[in-house]
């Protein structure tokens, strides 16, 4: 198959890219970069600079199998309008150049109403693509060598202190960024409901996660538990200022919005088992 992915030069778009070119797909793929990775460059066929909201050539879609759309923009302004419209306009210029596949990666905190702006988005897009009868996947926190998880490692190793959220009891979803990868793989070769839940059946507690985080990486932080108020005051006022933070206010957001979701996992439909967490971790933190 020919399959397009933007955001590919991101954590799961550079992985899908990989997994999927050595399964005997040809790769193209587009990015905000002017070039592709390093890494990706014996992966691709072809790349593209790529802007959500932008003009763009729409015949980079053509001969196109799959599009898979991992693009999202994190620029402030316009940030709705941005990524909704612009992941429509993808959508149907790659429609029009004949593609017959979508899938769009959702989240897990996507929901109506959603405080979080990533959450909102993605609950807009993710229906939008199941009402064209597209293909939607829902990965829980992916955990690998980039991404959110990522970020997590760093302010572990960079602070000698680490606010424990409300005690850090709140319920995650966690996945493997090489189980996501097979997901996906089993996906395209027999597709079958329109939405599949990708995360492990039995959630961790934040607070076991980030003491297997630190136990793992042999961080020296001490956690600190305090009511989610203060770093959320925080990191908006970091935000408002536009001060880099690692951690972003709407993943705190989402991550008490998603308390209140109950999704099913699609892994043992899917035939896909997970490695436990102590493994993803082993190999993960080997990474930074």
């Amino acid at each position: 198959m020919n399959i397009f992915i933007t955001g590919v030069n991101g954590f799961i778009g550079s992985h899908l890219a990989k997994h999927l070119h050595a399964k005997g797909n040809k790769i193209y793929g587009g990015s905000a970069k002017t070039a592709a990775r390093q890494d990706l460059e014996p992966v691709l066929y072809g790349y593209s600079q790529l802007f959500l909201g932008r003009e763009f050539d729409p015949g980079i879609f053509k001969n196109i199998d799959v599009l898979i759309h991992c693009a999202y923009s994190f620029e402030r302004k316009n940030i709705k309008a941005t990524n909704i419209a612009g992941t429509k306009k993808w959508f149907y210029a790659g429609r029009d150049m004949g593609v017959k596949r979508h899938i769009f990666p959702t989240s897990y905190s996507a929901k109506p109403g959603s405080k979080s702006d990533y959450g909102f988005i993605k609950y807009e897009l993710e229906g939008f693509f199941l009402q064209e009868k597209q293909l939607v996947i829902r990965p829980g926190l992916v955990l690998g060598n980039g991404g959110i998880f990522r970020r997590m490692n760093r302010v572990l190793r960079s602070f000698p202190v680490i606010p424990l959220i409300d005690g850090g009891n709140y319920d995650v979803p966690i996945i493997s960024v090489e189980a996501v990868c097979r997901a996906v793989e089993k996906i395209l070769s027999n597709p079958g409901p329109a939405q599949y839940q990708l995360f492990q059946e039995e959630l961790v507690s934040m607070k076991h996660l980030l003491q297997e985080m630190k136990r793992q990486s042999s961080a020296r932080c001490l956690f600190l538990r305090i009511p989610s108020f203060f770093p959320l005051l925080f990191l908006k006022i970091l935000e408002t200022l536009r001060i880099p933070f690692p951690i972003k206010s709407g993943s705190l957001i989402a991550l008490k919005e998603n308390q209140d979701l109950a999704h099913t996992s699609s892994l043992k439909q899917l035939g896909i088992r997970d490695k436990p967490l102590k493994e993803i971790l082993d190999s993960s933190l080997s990474f930074f």
